[in-house]
C-alpha cells in the first residue's frame, strides 16, 4: 500500500503552492472550479458560501463530520501510504511534466500523499514496463503504483481494437500491464471483434469507451498533435495521414527528391539506438520505421486509415470466416528470389508458433490454404472484424528459405529479440549497412519491387536535440524528422525562420495519460480512480500548457482521429474540474479524512485482485 506518510498534509499543500513547484498558472490551482452543487469557487478553492451545517472544511471542500476519523481508529489496512507516481523527466517532456503537476497537486489535496520517480523514456519504459509485469521480488509494497504514458502511433491502431482488447483481463502479461479487471468490458471488446457488420460494432466500440470512461485505469488527457518538419527545397511527396501524422510509410514511399541529391537522411531527435531488425519481432520505434520498408506485407493502410492491398493484388471474403487473397505474381525479395504463396503462409504460421510481437495478430487465424503459388486461403477461428488492419497490414513477410536457416542454426533460441545473420525482404527498400557506432542504418531502393519508390535510398540516424537537428537541416545535411520531440513553440519558431524548411501535423491516434496499477491498493478501487479523473480541466491544459497543440478527450481510449470509431458523446459527460465533486465519490465510497486531511480507505474495501489472469498472446 505503498510507505506510510507522517507529514502533515495541509503544511505539504501550502509548501506546494509556496515554492510554485507545480504551475505557474494561477487558474490551475486543483481546487479550482465549482463546488458540488455547482456553486463557484475562489482562487484558493473554498467555497464563496458558507460550510453547510455538521459538514467539515477540508481547505477546498467539505465532508460529512462522520467522514472524519482519529487516526487510532484506523486499520493498518485502511492506512494510504505515500504513492509513486513515474514520470517522464522535466526535460525529456516538459508540457507533460507540468500537467502532471497539477493533477498531482488536485490529488495531493484530496489527502493522497505522492513522490514523484522521474526517468528518461526509456528508463521509465525499463521501471514501469519490462520490471512491472510484476512486483519486485515477490514485494508488492516495491511495486510500482501510477504513472503516466503514452504509445507511439502505429497503423495497426487506425482500427480501435487494438487499443482496446489490450484492456481485456488476458492481456495482462502484455499490454495490460495495469492488470486491469472487468467482466462487462471483456465482453463486450469480444463481441466487437467477431462483428463483420460495421454500424452494430461501432455501437459496440461505443459501449467499450463508455466502460473505460467511467470506471477504466486511465485517465486520458488529451491526443497530441504529431509533427514531422522536412526541406521542402529539396523533397515533395509528404503524406500527412490520420491518426500517424506525416512521419508513416506512405509518405516514405512517395517523397521525390527535387534536385540531384536523391538519398534521403531521415533523424530522430530522441537518443535511441537499432535493437534489431527482422519481420517478427521489434525493438523500439527506430527499429519499427526501417522494418516498414524492408518487408511487404499483404495489405497497407491507406491516407484516411483503412486499409487496401499491398502485396496482396486483392481481398476476396467467401464467408465470415474464409479469406482468399492472391499475391503479386514476379515479385522478388531482395536476394532475387520470387515471393510466393509458400513465403507468406511460413510467416504466418512461425508467429503462432513461436511468441511474437505478432501472436495476436494471427491468432484468429486456423489455418492457411496454398490454392496455388501465387493465391492463398485464410480459414479463421471465427468471424474477426479488424483482420485487414489488425493482422494483414501489420504481418510482415519473410522469406521461407532464409528463415528456415535461422530457425535451425544453433544461436537461435526464439523470436524475440533475435538478429538474423542476413536482413532479407521483399520491400520497397533494402537493407545495405547498419553502423552500430553512430546509430546510423542505410536502406537502398529495390529496384524490382512493383512499387518503387522514387530516389536512391535512405540513411536514418539520431541527433539528440532538436535545435541541433533543425540546423542540420536548414544546412542540407538532414532531410525530414523520423521521432520529432522538443518545445513546439520553439520548433515552429525556428521552421519560420528557414525558407528551406516546412511543418505539418495530424492529430495522433495514441493519447498522453495517467494510468494506474490496479493490482496494488489504493487505486484498484473504482471511487479513488473516479475522484482522480477530477484532476485535470482538461480543455485549459491543452491550451494553456500545450499550447493548443492537440485535443483534450474523455477516457474512452479511442482517438477523436478515428471519426467513425470515436464516441464524441462521451465528452458531454465527462469529469468536471471540480474538488468538492471528487470529494462527495469518496465520500459515497466510504473514504474517510483524519483532521489533518490525510485520506483512508474504507474499512471494507476489498483486497486488490492479484490472481493471475489467462495469459494470451501478446497484441502490440
Amino acid at each position: 500500500m505503498g510507505k506510510p506518510s507522517t507529514d502533515s498534509r495541509l503544511d505539504r499543500r501550502t509548501y506546494v503552492k509556496s515554492t510554485g513547484a507545480l504551475l505557474a498558472i494561477a487558474s490551475f490551482a486543483g481546487c479550482g472550479g465549482q463546488s458540488g452543487d455547482g456553486s463557484p469557487t475562489d482562487g484558493e478553492g473554498d467555497a464563496t458560501e458558507a460550510t453547510p451545517a455538521g459538514d467539515v472544511d477540508m481547505g477546498g471542500f467539505q465532508v460529512p463530520q462522520e467522514s472524519i476519523v482519529s487516526p487510532s481508529d484506523v486499520s493498518d489496512d485502511a492506512t494510504i501510504g505515500t504513492q509513486e507516481m513515474s514520470v517522464v523527466s522535466q526535460s525529456n517532456a516538459p508540457d507533460m511534466w507540468n500537467a502532471t503537476q497539477q493533477w498531482i497537486e488536485f490529488v495531493t489535496s484530496l489527502g493522497v500523499d505522492i513522490d514523484v520517480r522521474a526517468h528518461p523514456r526509456g528508463a521509465q519504459l525499463d521501471w514501469v514496463w519490462t520490471n512491472g509485469h510484476e512486483p519486485p521480488n515477490g514485494n508488492y509494497e516495491d511495486w510500482w503504483d501510477l504513472t503516466t504514458w503514452s504509445f507511439s502511433p502505429r497503423p495497426s491502431r487506425l482500427d480501435p481494437d487494438e487499443l482496446l482488447y489490450n484492456h481485456h483481463s488476458s492481456m495482462q502479461a502484455g499490454y495490460n500491464f495495469v492488470f486491469w479487471e472487468d467482466d462487462e468490458f471483456d465482453q463486450v471488446v469480444e463481441q466487437q471483434r467477431s462483428t463483420p457488420d460495421q454500424e452494430e460494432r461501432q455501437q459496440l466500440i461505443y459501449e467499450c469507451q463508455r466502460i473505460l470512461h467511467e470506471r477504466g485505469p486511465n485517465h486520458v488527457l488529451m491526443y497530441p498533435d504529431r509533427y514531422t518538419v522536412w526541406n521542402s527545397d529539396k523533397w515533395e511527396g509528404v503524406v500527412p495521414m490520420a491518426g500517424l501524422g506525416p512521419r508513416n510509410l506512405l509518405t516514405f514511399q512517395n517523397l521525390t527528391p527535387k534536385t540531384d541529391d536523391d538519398m534521403l537522411v531521415a533523424a530522430s531527435t530522441e537518443d535511441k539506438t537499432f535493437q534489431f531488425i527482422q519481420p517478427f519481432d521489434w525493438g523500439n520505434e527506430n527499429d519499427i520505421i526501417q522494418e516498414r520498408m524492408l518487408y511487404d506485407r499483404l495489405m497497407w493502410p491507406t491516407q484516411d486509415g483503412r486499409a487496401q492491398p499491398r502485396l496482396a493484388t486483392e481481398i476476396n471474403y467467401q464467408d465470415d470466416t474464409t479469406i482468399e487473397m492472391p499475391i503479386h505474381e514476379g515479385h522478388t525479395f531482395h536476394d532475387g528470389m520470387e515471393v510466393l504463396a509458400e513465403d507468406v503462409k511460413y510467416s504466418y504460421e512461425l508467429n503462432q508458433e513461436y511468441s511474437t510481437d505478432l501472436s495476436g495478430s494471427v491468432e484468429p487465424i486456423d489455418n492457411i490454404e496454398i490454392a496455388d503459388d501465387h493465391r492463398l486461403i485464410f480459414n479463421l477461428k471465427y468471424p474477426y472484424a479488424p483482420i485487414e488492419v489488425s493482422t494483414f497490414a501489420r504481418v510482415m513477410i519473410g522469406q521461407k528459405n532464409h528463415w528456415e536457416q535461422e530457425v535451425n542454426s544453433d544461436g537461435f533460441q526464439g523470436l524475440q529479440n533475435y538478429n538474423p545473420s542476413e536482413i532479407i525482404g521483399s520491400g520497397p527498400m533494402k537493407f545495405e549497412s547498419w553502423d552500430k557506432d553512430s546509430a546510423q542504418m542505410t536502406l537502398l531502393k529495390h529496384e524490382d519491387h512493383f512499387d518503387p519508390i522514387d530516389y536512391r535510398g535512405r540513411i536514418s540516424q539520431s541527433v539528440p536535440g532538436v535545435e541541433s537537428a533543425l540546423g542540420q537541416m536548414a544546412n542540407g545535411d538532414i532531410d525530414i524528422t523520423l521521432e520529432l520531440v522538443g518545445n513546439m513553440d520553439a520548433i515552429k519558431q525556428i521552421v519560420s525562420q528557414e525558407d528551406s524548411l516546412s511543418i505539418t501535423s495530424e492529430l495522433s491516434v495514441t493519447a498522453e495519460w495517467i494510468t494506474f496499477n490496479n493490482d496494488k491498493a489504493p487505486f484498484h478501487l473504482d471511487a479513488l480512480r473516479q475522484a482522480a479523473y477530477h484532476g485535470w480541466n482538461k480543455e485549459q491544459v491543452v491550451e494553456q500548457i500545450f499550447d493548443g497543440e492537440g485535443e483534450s478527450a474523455h477516457n474512452g481510449f479511442v482517438s477523436p482521429a478515428l471519426t467513425f470509431w470515436a464516441d464524441e458523446g462521451l465528452n458531454e459527460d465527462r469529469y468536471s474540474n471540480d474538488m468538492q465533486s471528487a470529494a462527495n465519490r469518496l465520500v459515497e465510497a466510504g473514504f474517510r479524512w483524519d483532521e489533518d486531511g490525510n485520506l483512508y480507505l474504507p474499512e471494507d474495501a476489498p483486497a486488490p485482485n492479484t490472481a493471475p489472469a489467462e495469459e494470451a498472446g501478446l497484441n502490440r
